[in-house]
């Protein structure tokens, strides 16, 4: 008993310090053309930069969708299979209004006739579109260092109106993810705009990822219905997959769509080094690549710096030695302000024995370190260390 009350004055006298752990920011703006208050929710990836622009990835329904979507997105980050990305969710508040589009004429099915009578507010899409393109992309745009290409997740309403942005309005987004759509919504309007869509966008150069469960009440039979209808009409320069989870439901199947999807379309930005590339190519092979890239999304890409590390360590690991330092010089090139690159380039220079230039830029990722104030003591004594092995195989020399 004595040792029992011991313990409890003990635990009781210890200080417990709480602190709140946070994943996001909650932003409300006001929309003249929506005549209403919306809510954002905006995540940043972990060591956000404000000086370098990211990926940016409009998520709908994110009331429902924010909390895990974020982790996706960080696993995907962190496992280098997408690149950064800021996510902005935004919640909804009249999802019929602003996610089914309008029908023409009277409903051609037992689903339209039920949400004309249920919910009258219904097709409000262009509006809530003007909304995006007017109001919400500007803001972002101008509080948030991000690059032109958008991505947008959409979940079954919200996939519907993704459908429909895709073949009436196509360039508000780069990619779509658009997850158990309900496709049944619009059978007649979705078939004639893909013809639309395909001949007045024959350039237009975006990617879809459509998905769907192993569902009922006409989800599977349309989804496969659009992607016939995809493989007939969409225009050549639209990359798209279909892809079925038959054993998910309509809710389960938003995590792995999430996840398979988005890295689906930014592997051709977040591009894999293969061991033929580390054999035979050199770094302008790959700055072709992303020049070519660049053409196709009209704007300026990056090789980022995962794939300078890829490459060279690929070319190190097949004895081609001189274009692996090459392919470091163009990566410090590049990203000047990266301790990372100077780093990777003064390893190089170990490795092939030119160790007064290794100590040069061991030193140099030292200053950039402490100019960036870098708290991780280890880096510090890491590149220290770094430093004064090259002295010492200076001194041997």
């Amino acid at each position: 008993m004595f040792s029992i009350l011991f313990l409890s004055s003990t635990l009781s006298a210890q200080e417990v310090k709480k602190d709140s752990i946070s994943i996001g920011e909650r932003i409300t703006i006001n929309s003249k053309l929506l005549n209403e208050s919306r809510t954002l929710l905006i995540s940043t990836p972990d060591n956000f930069d404000k000086s370098k622009p990211y990926h940016v990835i409009y998520l709908f329904d994110a009331e429902y969708l924010f909390t895990s979507t974020v982790g996706i997105v960080t696993s995907l980050i962190n496992a280098r299979k997408i690149p950064p990305s800021i996510i902005v969710g935004i919640e909804s508040t009249n999802r019929a209004r602003d996610f089914i589009p309008p029908i023409e004429g009277e409903p051609q099915n037992n689903h339209q006739s039920w949400i004309k009578k249920k919910f009258p507010q219904f097709g409000g899409t262009e509006n809530f579109t003007a909304f995006l393109q007017s109001e919400l992309f500007p803001f972002v745009e101008k509080n948030y260092p991000v690059k032109p290409n958008r991505t947008m997740i959409g979940y079954s309403n919200s996939g519907v109106f993704g459908l429909h942005t895709l073949v009436s309005s196509p360039s508000t987004f780069t990619n779509y993810l658009l997850i158990s759509p309900a496709a049944w919504w619009g059978e007649n309007e979705i078939d004639e705009k893909l013809t639309y869509f395909s001949e007045s966008h024959e350039s237009y150069s975006g990617n879809l990822f459509l998905t769907v469960a192993g569902e009922g009440r006409g989800m599977y039979s349309n989804s496969l219905r659009i992607a016939a209808q995809l493989e007939a009409k969409a225009p050549q320069s639209l990359h798209w997959v279909f892809k079925q989870f038959e054993n998910e439901t309509h809710q389960s199947t938003i995590y792995p769509s999430i996840y398979q999807g988005l890295t689906n379309l930014f592997e051709d930005i977040n591009f894999k080094i293969s061991d033929e590339l580390g054999k035979y190519a050199s770094v302008s092979d790959i700055e072709n690549y992303y020049a070519q890239l660049s053409k196709r999304y009209e704007y300026d890409i990056t090789i980022p710096e995962i794939v300078f590390s890829d490459l060279a360590d690929a070319q190190f690991l097949h004895h081609k030695n001189s274009l692996a330092i090459d392919t470091l010089k163009q990566w410090v090139s590049t990203y000047p302000a990266s301790s990372f690159a100077y780093t990777s380039l003064a390893r190089g220079y170990m490795f092939t024995e030119k160790f007064t230039l290794a100590k040069l830029n061991f030193e140099n990722a030292i200053k950039i370190v402490t100019k960036k104030e870098i708290k991780d003591p280890s880096v510090m004594d890491y590149l220290k260390d770094s430093v004064e092995e090259a002295q010492n195989k200076i001194n041997h020399e």
